[in-house]
């Protein structure tokens, strides 16, 4: 895969359509981004997984399926790391509400400390 590089300490690596990584250094930065991820129409699971630690401000993450439904919300705070993962498997009858294009939006305010997102599909 190949890496890109952008302000903030904000690392992408997109290998393939099928998985997306996310690291991101924050030091009293805000942040407000949508990332997308497409799931195949062949696509047997998908691996979601987050994780992060603040010790100023916060970071919400929200994660949305195809439909514009919220599938998942996790907050990152100074309370609490959080080390959050969950795999999905694809069976027929979910496939039309899971594949597609997911949304994963990342926002948050004077935040300082570390998050990393992955979701991987196959």
């Amino acid at each position: 895969g190949s890496n890109l590089r952008e302000y903030g300490g904000l690392v992408y690596t997109y290998d393939s359509d099928n998985n997306l990584s996310i690291k991101t250094d924050l030091d009293e930065e805000s942040i407000d981004k949508t990332y997308e991820f497409t799931v195949a129409d062949d696509a047997s699971y998908l691996n979601l997984r987050a994780n992060g630690s603040v010790s100023e401000g916060s970071v919400d993450i929200e994660i949305k399926t195809p439909q514009d439904e919220e599938y998942q919300s996790i907050e990152l705070s100074p309370a609490a790391d959080v080390d959050w993962s969950q795999k999905i498997k694809i069976t027929d009858e979910k496939r039309e509400s899971l594949k597609g294009k997911w949304k994963i939006r990342v926002k948050g305010d004077d935040v300082k400390g570390h998050f990393g997102l992955s979701l991987r599909s196959k």
